[in-house]
């Protein structure tokens, strides 16, 4: 299995999830691609919104952990 670049998986990881409003100010919600589950707006907004088994959530702190490691050592 070869490894992904920390770069590309982060990038890939950020285009699994798109933002939009609908062009109303302040009903931001967002969207997953994988698991099709979203945000909820304004007063509807979820902190865990994902499906319980979609893997963005759990990737997304792995790898944003691993380039906090790496900052580290590149410094």
């Amino acid at each position: 299995m070869s490894r992904v670049k920390l770069k590309d998986m982060q990038a890939l990881l950020d285009s699994a999830t798109y933002t939009d409003d609908y062009g109303v100010f302040g009903s931001t919600f967002t969207v997953c691609r994988i698991c099709d589950h979203e945000s909820g707006a304004g007063v509807l907004k979820k902190l865990d919104w994902h499906a319980k088994d979609c893997p963005v959530p759990r990737l997304k702190a792995k790898y944003q952990h691993r380039g906090q490691s790496q900052k580290g050592r590149d410094a």
